[in-house]
């Protein structure tokens, strides 16, 4: 598990697993590792950010020395693509029947990107995501249990299925997160989704409107909790394929609607820094540069609560002393109504019952949270020091 004691070490960490992975997409020998890191540092973070499997085949030659963590990578390798497999079959067998029962559905998210890599099992992908219409969400879940799913948690944008070994389906009611701002501008997605002449019943975006939707949902997770490596190795990918063909007038328009176009720009360039032959077309500065690459590596695939955390300590602490301390721990316990919306949606209906929430969140958290409290209290330290 990746900790953060230390930031250099994990920054140049982040940073040679960017050029591993660039070897592996371009088919070249991976460059050496630094002598201040190790194979075990590069694999826990290559994990963190579901790359491991892409990052195996650069690393495999310089690892075959270290048993343990040759079978240990290796296993997850095997794994990943095992799942992979499954997750294929599975998606296919839930549009069908999806489309015998009539319902119309828009794939979204990770298997479109797998199939655009020199290797499907280079895009990892934790589930199977699919829009469907609201009122057909109860004839879904029919569906879904008939197959074999247990139904793991329903939120108010999707419900989320699993069925072992580890196939997990995501069933959305909507493209992003109940309350987003940005969820207005999809709401009409289905008047701009085109037929999917490969999936009887399907839908699909064009590749302008799957590209704003990939950077929207990049920025979510990024501003949120973090966002890791792959997001930007998808970028780079997507527009490897089709950037000769989008319209770049169009996608600015739209990225401009969604207020996304600063962020967007950035992560172009940052994904061509990385992984590209020539020079980025347009330019940042380098301390925008190294800030936004030290959130990256430090993030994960989709951010985590830690980092998160972190985020808001080192703001925090510009002005160090008591009474920031106790601002950071009073809005700890004391969170806003619209960050309980997943957790309390009854809260939508009945305001007034906020001060139930703080009460059971807190009374929740200090019975069954005492390790994540604990981690939290050494974060807290660390960026006091600093």
């Amino acid at each position: 598990m990746i900790n953060y004691k230390n930031l250099e070490e994990l920054y140049t960490a982040g940073s040679y697993l960017v050029k591993l992975l660039s070897a592996v997409l371009h088919e070249e020998e991976a460059p050496p590792l630094p002598e201040s890191l190790n194979w075990k540092l590069i694999y826990d973070m290559a994990k963190m950010h579901s790359v491991e499997t892409m990052a195996f085949y650069g690393a495999e030659p310089f690892i075959r020395d270290d048993a343990e963590l040759y079978q240990n990578w290796k296993k997850s390798r095997d794994a990943n693509i095992a799942q992979s497999l499954h997750q294929i079959e599975a998606r296919k067998e839930v549009f069908q029947a999806l489309y015998e029962a009539g319902i119309r559905f828009l794939p979204l998210k990770g298997y479109e990107m797998k199939c655009l890599y020199p290797r499907p099992e280079f895009r990892q992908m934790a589930d199977v995501d699919v829009l469907i219409d609201p009122e057909n969400t109860s004839r879904a879940r029919e569906i879904m249990i008939h197959l074999g799913y247990r139904q793991k948690e329903a939120l108010p944008h999707h419900d989320e299925y699993f069925r072992p070994p580890f196939v997990t389906v995501e069933v959305h009611r909507q493209m992003l997160l109940v309350g987003e701002s940005r969820q207005a501008y999809y709401d009409n997605i289905w008047d701009r989704a085109l037929i999917d002449e490969e999936n009887p019943g399907g839908y699909k975006l064009s590749p302008e409107d799957f590209y704003i939707y990939q950077i929207a949902h990049f920025e979510k997770h990024y501003s949120l909790m973090g966002s890791g490596i792959r997001s930007a190795l998808d970028i780079y990918v997507y527009l490897n394929k089709f950037r000769t063909i989008l319209n770049r007038d169009y996608i600015k328009e739209e990225f401009q609607k969604l207020n996304i176009y600063n962020f967007g720009t950035k992560m172009e360039y940052l994904s061509q820094f990385w992984f590209s032959k020539q020079q980025p077309d347009i330019k940042i500065s380098k301390d925008e540069l190294n800030e936004i690459q030290k959130n990256i590596f430090l993030s994960g695939v989709y951010g985590s609560l830690e980092f998160s955390r972190f985020k808001k300590m080192s703001n925090l602490h510009i002005e160090k002393g008591f009474k920031q301390t106790f601002h950071y721990f009073w809005t700890r316990i004391f969170t806003r109504k619209k960050d309980f919306k997943n957790s309390y949606p009854f809260l939508r209906k009945y305001p007034f019952l906020l001060p139930f929430c703080w009460f059971h969140r807190l009374i929740y958290v200090l019975l069954h949270k005492k390790q994540s409290i604990k981690r939290e209290l050494e974060l807290y330290k660390k960026v006091k020091e600093k």
